[in-house]
């Protein structure tokens, strides 16, 4: 594949905000398959981050703008380099 069709299927792939994030429902197994992505859901907060060219976006569900609320996750969005060492599952 060229790169400049790796860019554009890159570009096609982006999300853009809001998004409306799909909804937790409890079911027997996890479904599995190439372009399926999930993780655990614990008490807590439910954010989609954006990195944007002007910083960080952190939305709640609800689409509720949630960036002040934390800001070393911010913090470490907005550098890409510290995402690589970064583990969620910590």
């Amino acid at each position: 594949m060229s790169p400049a069709r790796r860019r554009a299927e890159a570009a096609e792939s982006v999300l853009r905000r809001p998004v409306a994030p799909m909804l937790a429902a409890p079911v027997d197994e996890v479904p599995e398959g190439p372009q399926l992505v999930h993780e655990p859901k614990w008490d807590g907060w439910r954010a989609v981050a954006f990195r944007e060219t002007d910083g960080v976006y952190l939305q709640s569900r609800a689409g509720r703008n949630l960036t002040t609320y934390f800001p070393d996750i911010t913090r470490v969005i907005r550098e890409p380099s510290r995402l690589a060492s970064c583990s969620m599952a910590s």
